[in-house]
């Protein structure tokens, strides 16, 4: 292929490189969650491939270890992608973007499952530790 792209894809646990380019020319690789891999997460063998707002840290996927790489309501993939023409849906067949949302997600998977976001901010509460001993620390 000539001109491959290589767009909304979430790629994690891999034994080596979660996207590994060798010889692709003109080449697009976008809007691509990758993390977790044990070597690079993107790896350019050769080739000179045009990189777009692909995430490479920590997307907050719901459980990577058994495969679940949907997103979690922090998840900085969250708007951060670039739509492209012709690609409307995602994995699960949802529109992407969402409707009413100018921006696509980065990854396989556009939107967050509800109710994963951060615990609540617990303050001024009073605690009673019973048959144990507190350490110290601060409630999340």
């Amino acid at each position: 292929v000539a001109s491959p792209l290589v767009r909304f894809n979430s790629v994690a646990n891999n034994g080596v490189h979660g996207i590994h380019m060798n010889g692709a020319t003109n080449a697009t690789l976008g809007s691509n969650a990758v993390f977790g891999n044990t070597q690079a997460q993107i790896f350019i063998e050769s080739g000179t491939p045009t990189l777009q707002t692909n995430l490479q840290t920590d997307p907050k996927w719901m459980d990577a270890a058994i495969t679940d790489l949907r997103l979690r309501e922090q998840s900085p993939a969250l708007n951060a992608g670039t739509c492209a023409p012709g690609i409307t849906t995602d994995f699960f067949g949802n529109p992407r973007p969402e409707p009413g949302d100018p921006r696509c997600d980065i990854g396989a998977h556009e939107g967050f499952v509800p109710g994963t976001g951060p615990p609540p901010q617990v303050e001024n509460a009073q605690f009673r530790i019973m048959g144990g001993r507190f350490m110290g620390g601060r409630l999340r």
